[in-house]
């Protein structure tokens, strides 16, 4: 248990951020996406992880909207 802690608090930063996002609380929920980072470092490293941080720092904006229209799978 003592050794997924750190990623287990940065996932829980990410959900929190997202509830916020959804919430319409776009500034709390950018805020937290790079708290996360900051609790495990090491998660920059993994592609979901960052897709995570830009839902939870850019979820809001137009701009990631269009990002995600172009690369949606088909």
């Amino acid at each position: 248990i003592i050794k997924s802690r750190k990623k287990a608090m940065m996932n829980m930063y990410f959900m929190s951020a997202g509830y916020y996002l959804k919430g319409g609380d776009k500034k709390t929920a950018a805020k937290m996406a790079p708290r996360a980072f900051g609790i495990n470092p090491a998660g920059i490293f993994s592609l979901l992880n960052l897709r995570k941080y830009l839902y939870c720092r850019f979820g809001g904006t137009k701009t990631y909207q269009w990002f995600r229209r172009l690369f949606k799978k088909t």
